[in-house]
C-alpha cells in the first residue's frame, strides 16, 4: 500500500468550538470530528498516535494536552533544526466532561433516500 493511501485511512474532519464561563462551569472546548470508520480513524488516532508511549522515535511521552500520562511520561518533545527541545512533565489540562459518538447515514443512505424509489412524486 502506497503512503498517501495509508495516510487516508487515518484521515478525519475535526472542529473545536470554544465555550464561556458561566454559572458554576469553566470555558472550555468541544471536539467534534468525522469519519467514515470509527475503529480505524478516531480510535487510532487516539489511542496509538495520542496515546502510545513509543510514537515516531519518541520513547515515555504521551500527548500531554489530551491524555492523562502516567508519572514521568507526559513531558512533551518539540523537533527544532539543532536538536529536540523536552519540555518537563506538564500538569493534566483536560477533564473530560461527557461523550458520545453519533452516527450519521452513509452516501449510500442518502443516495437511495434521495432516489425516486424512496421519495416518489
Amino acid at each position: 500500500m502506497e503512503q498517501v493511501e495509508i495516510t487516508n485511512r487515518h484521515r478525519i474532519l475535526r472542529i473545536g468550538r470554544g465555550f464561556s464561563a458561566h454559572d458554576d462551569r469553566n470555558s472550555g472546548l468541544m471536539f467534534m470530528c468525522l469519519n467514515g470508520d470509527l475503529e480505524r480513524q478516531f480510535e487510532f488516532i487516539q489511542q496509538t498516535w495520542m496515546g502510545s508511549t513509543k510514537f515516531h522515535g519518541l520513547n515515555v511521552e504521551t500527548d500531554p494536552i489530551t491524555v492523562n500520562g502516567q508519572v514521568g511520561s507526559n513531558g512533551f518533545t518539540i523537533p527544532v533544526r539543532t536538536g529536540p527541545v523536552a519540555l518537563e512533565p506538564m500538569p493534566r489540562f483536560v477533564t473530560l466532561r461527557g461523550g458520545g459518538y453519533f452516527f450519521v447515514p452513509g452516501r449510500q443512505l442518502i443516495r437511495y433516500l434521495a432516489s425516486e424509489t424512496a421519495c416518489p412524486l
